[in-house]
Protein backbone atom coordinates (compact mmCIF):
# COMPACT_ATOMS: atom_id res chain seq x y z
CA UNK A 1 0.00 0.00 0.00
CA UNK A 2 1.19 3.28 -1.03
CA UNK A 3 1.73 6.05 1.51
CA UNK A 4 -1.18 8.15 -0.47
CA UNK A 5 -3.50 4.89 -0.38
CA UNK A 6 -2.88 4.99 4.26
CA UNK A 7 -3.72 8.64 4.05
CA UNK A 8 -6.77 8.15 2.45
CA UNK A 9 -7.49 5.81 4.32
CA UNK A 10 -6.62 7.69 7.51
CA UNK A 11 -8.79 10.41 6.47
CA UNK A 12 -11.89 8.04 5.38
CA UNK A 13 -11.72 6.32 8.62
CA UNK A 14 -11.27 9.98 10.55
CA UNK A 15 -14.39 10.48 9.07
CA UNK A 16 -16.65 7.85 9.55
CA UNK A 17 -15.11 8.74 13.55
CA UNK A 18 -16.51 12.17 13.08
CA UNK A 19 -19.85 10.74 11.99
CA UNK A 20 -20.19 9.04 15.22
CA UNK A 21 -18.88 12.23 17.37
CA UNK A 22 -21.24 14.83 15.70
CA UNK A 23 -24.07 12.56 15.87
CA UNK A 24 -23.62 11.85 19.78
CA UNK A 25 -23.16 15.15 20.44
CA UNK A 26 -25.83 16.66 18.39
CA UNK A 27 -23.46 18.82 16.75
CA UNK A 28 -25.95 19.07 13.19
CA UNK A 29 -23.61 21.81 11.58
CA UNK A 30 -20.62 19.39 11.75
CA UNK A 31 -22.65 16.47 10.84
CA UNK A 32 -23.85 18.19 8.34
CA UNK A 33 -19.99 19.03 7.19
CA UNK A 34 -19.55 15.02 6.87
CA UNK A 35 -21.51 14.66 3.77
CA UNK A 36 -21.50 15.36 -0.06
CA UNK A 37 -24.39 17.90 -1.26
CA UNK A 38 -26.26 14.95 -2.63
CA UNK A 39 -25.29 12.32 -0.04
CA UNK A 40 -28.25 9.71 0.63
CA UNK A 41 -28.89 7.22 3.68
CA UNK A 42 -30.92 4.46 3.50
CA UNK A 43 -31.85 2.44 7.07
CA UNK A 44 -34.46 0.08 7.56
CA UNK A 45 -36.68 2.51 8.69
CA UNK A 46 -36.71 5.82 6.08
CA UNK A 47 -34.33 6.89 3.52
CA UNK A 48 -32.82 10.78 3.78
CA UNK A 49 -32.04 12.55 0.65
CA UNK A 50 -29.53 15.65 0.37
CA UNK A 51 -28.12 18.09 3.47
CA UNK A 52 -31.32 19.44 4.49
CA UNK A 53 -32.77 16.11 5.51
CA UNK A 54 -29.61 14.53 6.91
CA UNK A 55 -28.67 17.49 8.94
CA UNK A 56 -31.58 16.34 11.25
CA UNK A 57 -29.85 13.40 12.29
CA UNK A 58 -28.14 14.28 14.82
CA UNK A 59 -31.61 16.16 16.39
CA UNK A 60 -33.84 13.72 15.84
CA UNK A 61 -31.59 11.21 17.91
CA UNK A 62 -31.50 13.42 20.41
CA UNK A 63 -35.26 13.71 20.83
CA UNK A 64 -35.59 10.23 20.55
CA UNK A 65 -32.57 8.94 23.28
CA UNK A 66 -31.65 10.44 26.29
CA UNK A 67 -27.66 9.37 25.15
CA UNK A 68 -26.49 7.69 22.02
CA UNK A 69 -22.82 6.47 21.71
CA UNK A 70 -22.11 5.00 18.45
CA UNK A 71 -18.70 3.17 18.30
CA UNK A 72 -16.18 2.17 15.02
CA UNK A 73 -15.08 -1.26 15.63
CA UNK A 74 -13.78 -2.01 11.84
CA UNK A 75 -13.80 -0.62 8.53
CA UNK A 76 -12.21 -2.49 4.75
CA UNK A 77 -12.28 0.32 2.32
CA UNK A 78 -11.35 0.29 -1.28
CA UNK A 79 -9.66 3.69 -2.80
CA UNK A 80 -9.83 3.98 -6.41
CA UNK A 81 -8.98 7.76 -7.54
CA UNK A 82 -11.50 10.46 -6.18
CA UNK A 83 -13.56 7.94 -4.68
CA UNK A 84 -14.20 5.07 -2.45
CA UNK A 85 -15.96 2.53 -0.87
CA UNK A 86 -15.96 -0.28 1.40
CA UNK A 87 -17.88 -1.49 5.02
CA UNK A 88 -18.10 0.29 8.78
CA UNK A 89 -18.57 -2.01 11.01
CA UNK A 90 -20.34 -0.44 14.49
CA UNK A 91 -22.09 -0.75 17.52
CA UNK A 92 -24.58 1.90 18.18
CA UNK A 93 -25.45 2.70 21.96
CA UNK A 94 -29.79 4.22 22.61
CA UNK A 95 -30.26 4.84 25.85
CA UNK A 96 -33.69 5.49 27.10
CA UNK A 97 -34.92 6.36 30.60
CA UNK A 98 -37.99 5.70 31.40
CA UNK A 99 -40.61 7.47 34.28
CA UNK A 100 -39.52 5.59 36.61
CA UNK A 101 -35.94 6.09 36.67
CA UNK A 102 -34.80 2.86 35.27
CA UNK A 103 -32.79 3.50 31.74
CA UNK A 104 -32.31 0.74 28.78
CA UNK A 105 -29.75 0.31 26.08
CA UNK A 106 -31.13 -0.82 22.96
CA UNK A 107 -27.73 -1.62 21.24
CA UNK A 108 -27.49 -2.41 17.65
CA UNK A 109 -24.40 -4.30 15.94
CA UNK A 110 -24.42 -2.28 12.50
CA UNK A 111 -22.74 -2.84 9.11
CA UNK A 112 -22.90 0.47 7.15
CA UNK A 113 -22.48 0.01 3.31
CA UNK A 114 -20.64 3.07 2.51
CA UNK A 115 -19.70 5.31 -0.43
CA UNK A 116 -17.06 8.43 -0.40
CA UNK A 117 -15.88 11.09 -2.72
CA UNK A 118 -13.29 13.66 -2.58
CA UNK A 119 -14.09 17.09 -2.78
CA UNK A 120 -12.11 20.08 -2.72
CA UNK A 121 -9.18 17.79 -0.99
CA UNK A 122 -11.64 16.37 1.56
CA UNK A 123 -13.40 13.15 1.62
CA UNK A 124 -17.37 12.43 2.16
CA UNK A 125 -19.65 10.56 2.83
CA UNK A 126 -21.76 10.07 -0.64
CA UNK A 127 -23.66 7.38 0.13
CA UNK A 128 -24.64 5.26 3.90
CA UNK A 129 -26.86 2.04 3.74
CA UNK A 130 -27.63 0.48 7.25
CA UNK A 131 -27.16 -3.18 8.25
CA UNK A 132 -28.52 -4.08 11.45
CA UNK A 133 -27.06 -7.51 12.54
CA UNK A 134 -28.86 -7.79 15.78
CA UNK A 135 -29.90 -5.65 18.52
CA UNK A 136 -29.48 -6.36 22.28
CA UNK A 137 -31.63 -4.20 25.09
CA UNK A 138 -30.36 -4.66 28.09
CA UNK A 139 -31.24 -2.53 31.54
CA UNK A 140 -28.78 -0.29 32.57
CA UNK A 141 -27.91 2.54 35.27
CA UNK A 142 -28.07 5.71 33.84
CA UNK A 143 -24.83 8.02 34.51
CA UNK A 144 -23.21 11.61 34.44
CA UNK A 145 -26.60 13.53 34.06
CA UNK A 146 -28.63 11.61 31.85
CA UNK A 147 -32.42 11.96 32.71
CA UNK A 148 -35.18 11.26 30.74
Amino acid sequence: MTDTQEQDRAAIRALVENYTIFGDAGDEAGFAGLFTEDAVIVTPFNRMEGLASIRTIPAMLGQMFARTLHQVTSQAVTVVGDSASGETKSYANHITVNADGTATNDMWAIRYQDAFRREDGRWKIAARTLLIDWTELKAVKPGNGITG
